[in-house]
C-alpha cells in the first residue's frame, strides 16, 4: 500500500515520518499541537482531492485521528523515515478503509 502513495521514491517531502512521531509522542503541548495541526492538515487535503480513500467513521474526534497515526509510527518505525504526509495517509487507510 505504501509504495502506491510514493510516487518520487527520491523526494522524501519537508516533513519525514520521524519528526512527526518525535511531535506526537512529545509530552510538550506544544510539540502534540503540532502533530495535531498537521495530521488534520493531511486528512483535509486528502478529503479534497480523492474521494473513497479514506472513510473517517461519524463522531470521530481530531485527536483520535493524532492517536491512530501516532499507533501507526510507533508500529511501524520501518516506516518512519518516508514522508510524514505519506504516512498519515496509509495509517489512515489502513484505520478507516472504505468497503
Amino acid at each position: 500500500m505504501f509504495v502506491l502513495l510514493s510516487s518520487n521514491p527520491g523526494y522524501s517531502g519537508f516533513k519525514d515520518g520521524n519528526e512527526l512521531y518525535k511531535n506526537c509522542s512529545a509530552e510538550d503541548n506544544v510539540q502534540q499541537a503540532l502533530c495535531l495541526s498537521y495530521v488534520i492538515g493531511c486528512y483535509d487535503t486528502l478529503e479534497t482531492t480523492v474521494s473513497n480513500l479514506v472513510c473517517i467513521p461519524d463522531g470521530i474526534k481530531a485527536n483520535q485521528l493524532g492517536d491512530v497515526v501516532t499507533a501507526y509510527l510507533k508500529t511501524y518505525p520501518e516506516e518512519r523515515h518516508y514522508s510524514a504526509a505519506s504516512t498519515v495517509i496509509v495509517s489512515m487507510i489502513e484505520a478507516f478503509p472504505c468497503e
